[in-house]
C-alpha cells in the first residue's frame, strides 16, 4: 500500500449536507420575462434567478443521520439529529448552500384591468426588492400605479429567499395514468422578502460584474 501526503479528520467530516427548508439571504442574478394569456386577461410573466449569498455562512443548521442522500427518520416519522456528548443536537454551518442558484415559479403581472385585482403577489415582490411605485388619487383614494419591472431595477438586488422542495412530474411521463408517473422533487423558491439587515448585516447589491463573474457571495 502506497501513502499519500494528505491527511483525513473523521472527527471533521460531516458527509453529506442536505439543504433544509428555510429562509436564507441571497441575490438576484438571473431575469426571464415572457408574455402569456390566462382567463384572467393578459399577464407578463416574471422567472428569478437567486444566489445564496455568503452571508448564509453564518447561519448554523441540525446535523442530521444521513441514509445516503436522505435524512433518516425514526418509527413515529421524526428526522433522526445527532447529538452531542451533552445531549444536544450538533449544529454545522450553511456554508455549503452559499452559491447555489435557485429560481421561482414565476411573478404574473397582469396589465389588464380585468386582473388587476389578481396582482398581489406581483406587488409583494416589488416590495421585497425596494422598487419604488408612483402614488396616483383614484375616486379619491391613494393607489399605487403598477409597472413592469426590468432588469436593471432587480439584477444585484439583495433579498430574503424561503426555499421549499416542490415535487413535479417529468415531462417524459406527464402523459401516462398517474400510477405510471414518475415524480421528482425539486428546490425552489416560494416566497421573496426583503433582506433581513438584523439576521445578515447590511444589504449590499451587486454590479452587474460581479454578476457576470459569477463569484461567490
Amino acid at each position: 500500500m502506497k501513502t499519500l501526503d494528505v491527511t483525513f479528520n473523521e472527527s471533521e467530516n460531516r458527509g453529506f449536507k442536505p439543504i433544509l427548508p428555510g429562509e436564507y439571504p441571497a441575490h438576484v442574478t438571473s431575469f426571464v420575462e415572457r408574455e402569456v394569456n390566462t382567463k384572467a386577461g393578459k399577464a407578463i410573466v416574471f422567472n428569478l434567478t437567486y444566489t445564496v449569498s455568503d452571508q448564509a455562512k453564518k447561519m448554523t443548521q441540525n446535523v442530521y443521520e444521513m441514509d445516503g442522500y436522505n435524512i433518516r427518520v425514526d418509527d413515529n416519522g421524526k428526522k433522526v439529529i445527532v447529538t452531542n456528548g451533552d445531549g444536544k443536537p450538533e449544529k454545522t454551518d450553511c456554508g455549503f448552500i452559499s452559491g447555489r442558484k435557485f429560481r421561482d415559479n414565476g411573478f404574473f403581472c397582469f396589465t389588464e384591468k380585468e386582473g388587476s385585482t389578481k396582482n398581489g403577489r406581483y406587488f409583494n415582490l416589488l416590495q421585497s426588492l425596494n422598487v419604488n411605485l408612483e402614488e396616483i388619487e383614484v375616486d379619491g383614494k391613494t393607489v399605487k400605479k403598477m409597472a413592469l419591472i426590468e432588469e436593471e431595477d432587480v439584477l444585484g438586488q439583495p433579498v430574503t429567499v424561503r426555499l421549499q422542495q416542490q415535487e413535479y412530474v417529468t415531462h417524459e411521463t406527464r402523459d401516462l395514468p398517474e400510477n405510471e408517473q414518475e415524480k421528482r422533487k425539486a428546490w425552489k423558491v416560494f416566497t421573496v422578502k426583503t433582506w433581513n439587515t438584523e439576521k445578515h448585516g447590511k444589504a449590499i447589491t451587486l454590479s452587474a460584474d460581479e454578476i457576470t463573474e459569477d463569484v461567490p457571495f
